[in-house]
């Protein structure tokens, strides 16, 4: 019930208990009236402004459903636009990138190797972009290490095997450095995308214009991991633009409150598995001896579970 209430909107609920005070209050003086008055009563005389009343109880219940329906539709399309081919394949590559910083044995962050990674992708300067070989270079490159390493295998030792030698660890290392410098780039740009579009959602929870309970179902837990990932890259970028992703944080940080205040007890995740795991057995015993009236608290428990909590 208190999840409904919260849905709905407290100050609409608010309205509502004074509208209603006011029209038993209209109606108490139209009785009292009535019941007093000596004058021919007329029904079409009252009956008109407590259908207006009503009129205007519809309206703004209509009104209400209308604007919760509107965000659960902006929601549901959110969610549609982040299961796009170009923000799934960042996210893989922000969780590719996440698994070589984990700590052995855990599945949280190392954040002493994670940070610099971090950092350094923020700070990645045009000195660095330009060591970057493209395909053709790459190739070329990789066929001149081939090819010396081949040509080393016939010689002996002299100054010729030790100076091709340190051309192939110098090209070896120009390979390296590239590689490494892509693994950056293709990082950086995946992290701005994501934080793009959590920066976007962010701004329609903050204006209502999404239901942030859909979304903290569907996303929560890799709008949280995103960030712990992300924390680094933000606070740096934010040394050069102060409010840079500042909405898509506020939110991350947000639900990480909801999510460790909740850890504590039993969450509605756990209830609703319980619920289903309770209506399974039903269904079963339900299929050996038909009994309906046994599947109808079970139903009851399912609808109570209907919203998120």
């Amino acid at each position: 019930m208190k999840e409904k209430i919260k849905k709905f909107g407290l100050p609409w609920i608010a309205l509502y208990i004074v509208y209603f005070l006011c029209f038993i209050v209209v109606c108490i003086v139209v009785a009292k009236y009535v019941m007093n008055t000596t004058e021919t009563f007329s029904i079409t005389t009252y009956i008109t402004p407590i259908f207006g009343m009503a009129s205007l109880l519809v309206a703004m219940v209509t009104i209400r459903y209308n604007a919760v329906t509107n965000k659960e539709k902006n929601a549901l399309e959110f969610v549609k636009e982040f299961k796009d081919k170009e923000i799934f394949d960042a996210m893989v590559a922000i969780y590719v990138a996440k698994r070589k910083f984990k700590k052995l044995g855990t599945n949280r962050l190392d954040r002493k190797k994670v940070s610099p990674f971090c950092e350094r992708a923020a700070l990645i300067s045009p000195d660095e972009v330009s060591l970057r070989l493209s395909d053709d270079k790459k190739t070329e490159v990789e066929q001149k290490i081939s090819s010396l390493t081949e040509e080393l295998k016939y010689l002996n030792e002299g100054a010729t095997k030790l100076k091709l030698k340190e051309q192939v660890a110098a090209l070896q290392k120009q390979l390296s450095k590239s590689k490494e410098v892509e693994e950056l780039l293709r990082f950086r740009s995946s992290l701005v995308k994501v934080l793009n579009v959590m920066e976007r959602c962010a701004n329609g929870v903050r204006y209502g214009l999404y239901d942030e309970g859909l979304i903290y179902n569907s996303y929560g837990n890799q709008f949280i991991e995103i960030y712990e990932m992300a924390f680094s890259f933000i606070k740096r970028r934010q040394e050069e633009e102060d409010k840079l992703f500042i909405n898509a944080e506020w939110l991350a940080v947000k639900w990480t409150l909801q999510k460790e205040i909740r850890e504590d007890r039993p969450t509605f995740m756990t209830d609703q598995k319980r619920a289903i795991q309770h209506a399974n057995e039903g269904l079963k015993k339900h299929l050996r001896a038909p009994d309906k009236k046994q599947l109808e608290p079970l139903l009851s428990k399912m609808e109570n579970l209907k919203f998120p909590r």
